[in-house]
């Protein structure tokens, strides 16, 4: 990511920048999570049951997978706390927070406090 907060004059235009940022990362989860089980519903003989707001598997989601949408479950509560917070004060640590995803060393109750302390 090359992009320097401090040149920007124009916080309003960095904000929506990082927000523009968090919103690729979520689709880019959310198409992966989709991908993951579709891939999973292709892998068994069994028929996919769906309810409105929900799916259901007629088998046990294997160990692998479901570590994998754990993972990215995660990794969407915590680009949703980050969006949620965003503004003026942090952005320049949200900025440092997306870089090479640092976000990711965190837990939710310790991204919250740093971005609220608005300090690394």
């Amino acid at each position: 990511m090359r992009y320097n907060p401090e040149s920007l004059n124009d916080h309003r235009a960095f904000v929506e920048h990082l927000l523009s940022i968090i919103d690729t990362k979520l689709q880019y989860i959310e198409y992966h999570t989709r991908a993951l089980i579709t891939a999973h519903h292709s892998t068994q003989t069994h028929q996919l049951v769906t309810a409105p707001t929900s799916v259901a598997f007629s088998q046990p989601i294997d160990e692998e997978v479901f570590s994998q949408i754990e993972s990215y479950s995660k990794t969407t509560r915590l680009l949703l706390i980050m969006r949620r917070s965003l503004c003026g004060k942090n952005s320049s640590i949200v900025y440092d927070l997306l870089s090479n995803d640092k976000y990711l060393d965190y837990f939710d109750k310790q991204l919250e406090k740093v971005l609220d302390r608005g300090t690394l």
